[in-house]
């Protein structure tokens, strides 16, 4: 699933860089968490998200919730309080997810299925609470209004139909954002979710 895999490939791709580095411990997961816990004493409890760290200063550059990457941070996090059953962890990561709730009502790109499912979708695995299941439902009522029934897919960047004078358009990271709409639709979020996700996806597969 989207919300699995997103922070998941982040997450490997720090320990490839983690175990070239000299002195890493043999578990890079502990090695991983330590890195997450100083990331934490950085950022402190405030509303910006780590998105890179420039070479020249070593600091994190960050973002705010409408970029792109925002729902990768908490993804991050709650996989860390999955391994590591620290509570400090997981409060670090129910703080960054519920930053992203105005998403669920005032996005306006396809980019909020990996936002959202990325945090959202991870907050609600591992805690079933039902606030976090309905914002996964908005986000994804949110999404399908993106939704253009003339060409079976959903808008990407509905600004840039104005700007660029173009009818429609859609990119392949798309896909990627379907499974909100899946997820949505299995679990109570209702029918027609599934059919505009199921459409996309043949019209994607064409």
């Amino acid at each position: 699933m989207i919300h699995l895999r997103i922070p998941y490939i982040l997450f490997i791709a720090a320990l490839f860089i983690c175990l070239s580095c000299t002195n890493t411990p043999t578990d890079p997961l502990t090695y991983c968490d330590a890195q997450i816990r100083k990331t934490l004493l950085e950022l402190g409890n405030g509303d910006r998200f780590p998105r890179n760290i420039d070479k020249d200063s070593g600091n994190w550059q960050t973002t705010g919730i409408h970029d792109w990457t925002s729902g990768f941070w908490p993804g991050i996090l709650w996989y860390d309080y999955e391994y590591t059953n620290d509570e400090a962890i997981k409060e670090a990561a129910v703080h960054y997810t519920e930053l992203l709730e105005p998403l669920s009502t005032t996005s306006g790109d396809h980019d909020i299925g990996f936002q959202i499912m990325c945090s959202y979708g991870n907050a609600y695995r591992l805690t079933h609470n039902k606030k976090y299941r309905d914002v996964i439902h908005n986000a994804a009522r949110r999404l399908s209004l993106l939704y253009n029934p003339t060409v079976g897919t959903t808008l990407s960047w509905p600004w840039m139909v104005k700007e660029m004078n173009w009818p429609h358009n859609t990119i392949m990271d798309n896909m990627m954002n379907l499974e909100l709409l899946f997820w949505s639709a299995k679990n109570g979020g209702g029918q027609t979710l599934l059919r505009h996700g199921s459409f996309a996806c043949y019209c994607y597969h064409e």
